[in-house]
């Protein structure tokens, strides 16, 4: 049996993993994350 797969990567778009509240805990997280991925 052959199953074509259809690639549907140009139609991906990435979402956020999470999505940071705007509590002072939650921005300082988010500072930190930024900070380990090199984001600025």
């Amino acid at each position: 049996m052959i199953v074509q797969m259809q690639n549907h990567t140009s139609t991906h778009r990435p979402s956020p993993y999470y999505t940071f509240g705007d509590n002072k805990f939650e921005q300082q997280s988010k500072v930190y994350w930024d900070k380990i991925k090199g984001k600025k």
